[in-house]
């Protein structure tokens, strides 16, 4: 008779991809998770999203929209990431212009449409990770740019 084993990882939130409540997803496109983002306020009074939990090593997207589609930073000019603290040694996007800022101790990533981003970290660490989103001028949506900050949880 097969051993059973028992799973060392916590349960993850499921999305009901049918019945999607508007807000923004960290989608495990190599993996097939979707994890919703948690909303909060920062210090300055900007919206910005959270992720707490592992993840899985390959490819992600940071999805809105009512069936997902919409893909964060839309590609285009001057769109991107900026990685600080330990984002910049847990995501890699390849494909892309990656500047090192090692005054600011950040990485800036320049997209294109066939850029991809990359968990590359440990699968078996939590992290806690705070995405900023910035548009071009406020009130316009087009998901410029996103501020990631990772740490250790």
């Amino acid at each position: 008779m097969a051993k059973t084993t028992k799973r060392n990882r916590k349960p993850v939130q499921k999305v009901d991809i049918l019945n999607l409540p508007e807000g923004v997803y960290l989608d495990e496109k190599g993996f097939g998770e979707i994890h919703p983002l948690t909303v909060d306020e920062d210090d300055f009074g900007e919206r910005e999203y959270i992720y707490r939990g592992t993840l899985h090593k390959g490819a992600l997207a940071i999805v809105t929209g009512k069936k997902l589609t919409i893909t964060v930073p839309m590609p285009g000019y001057d769109h991107g990431y900026t990685f600080e603290g330990a984002a910049q040694e847990i995501f890699k996007v390849e494909n892309a212009l990656n500047v090192t800022n090692p005054g600011e101790r950040r990485t800036f990533s320049y997209v294109n449409p066939h850029s991809q981003l990359t968990f590359v970290g440990d699968p078996k660490q939590e992290y806690e990770i705070h995405f900023h989103i910035y548009d071009n001028c406020k009130g316009e949506n087009n998901f410029r740019w996103v501020v990631v900050r990772a740490e250790l949880y």
